[in-house]
């Protein structure tokens, strides 16, 4: 059983775009359609490593994703402990990792119970700007995906390709005429300056692709997007749970507690990507 939150709603995307399959010890995802994604190509295990486990997890995923050439990558995440850290045998088994050329990752679960939380900010006033929130429309789209490409691959620390986020923008529009989610739109005259992504299972949604274009930030729009999901979430009795993830100690995640989400939960993992 997965205890985690993060990757409880990770699995809202992963069991659509790709496969999950119970090991013994851990989870193999693979998303067959997207194999650079290192997020979506993954062995997930039941407890941080132990002593010995680098080089079982190492061999695990070899031997997991050998008939996968496109998968270049190794990625390893564990269930827990939920507050980031580690016992000294942990510890001295995740440097292994980095020694190895790994990288360590770690990400804030913060979350926003709909009955039982409230918000802590108003709408922000745009005195300069006429901002109209609203769902994007599915011939909008391009739209979304050209802000994505603006402002994906210059996340620093997480560069990607334009090849790789117009696989994860296809797999989100796919969900969403699935009618497994909403997108949530910042228009000025007409043009989208800022989106996100709320996707559902029967008791939880997760917020993804919370993006601002550079030219309007600062002024609010991520805070004013934030709001009107949870307002409409509320109108129409969506989901009792809304989940959102940002690094540790970033401007989103201080963001994202000053509009109402809490502390749930740090998580852990170590990611080598392929060598140029």
């Amino acid at each position: 059983m997965i205890r985690s939150l993060y990757f409880q709603t990770e699995l809202i995307f992963h069991r659509f775009n790709g496969l999950v399959q119970s090991k013994q010890g851990f989870h193999k995802i693979h998303t067959a359609s997207n194999p650079s994604y290192h997020w979506g190509n993954l062995l997930y295990f039941s407890a941080p490593p132990r002593e010995g486990d680098f080089q079982k997890w190492t061999e695990f995923f070899q031997q997991e994703f050998k008939n996968h050439p496109g998968v270049q990558h190794m990625t390893f995440a564990w269930d827990g402990p939920f507050d980031g850290t580690l016992t000294t045998e942990e510890r001295l088994e995740v440097n292994k990792f980095l020694e190895h050329g790994f990288d360590d990752e770690e990400c804030l679960v913060l979350s926003f119970d709909i009955k039982r939380d409230q918000v802590l900010k108003t709408a922000p006033k745009f005195n300069d700007l006429e901002v109209e929130l609203r769902p994007v429309a599915m011939d909008e789209w391009a739209q979304v995906v050209e802000l994505a490409l603006r402002v994906w691959p210059k996340r620093e620390g997480h560069a990607c390709s334009d090849d790789f986020v117009l696989g994860q923008m296809k797999s989100y529009q796919n969900m969403l005429a699935a009618n497994l989610g909403w997108w949530m739109g910042a228009f000025v005259d007409g043009n989208l300056v800022g989106s996100l992504g709320l996707f559902f299972s029967p008791e939880v949604g997760r917020f993804q692709m919370v993006q601002v274009d550079e030219r309007y930030r600062q002024r609010g729009l991520t805070t004013a997007l934030l709001l009107e999901t949870i307002k409409k979430v509320r109108a129409e009795n969506k989901t009792q749970k809304l989940v959102i993830v940002a690094n540790t100690d970033s401007l989103p995640a201080k963001i994202y507690q000053g509009v109402g989400f809490k502390f749930v939960e740090k998580n852990l993992g170590v990611c080598r990507a392929p060598k140029d």
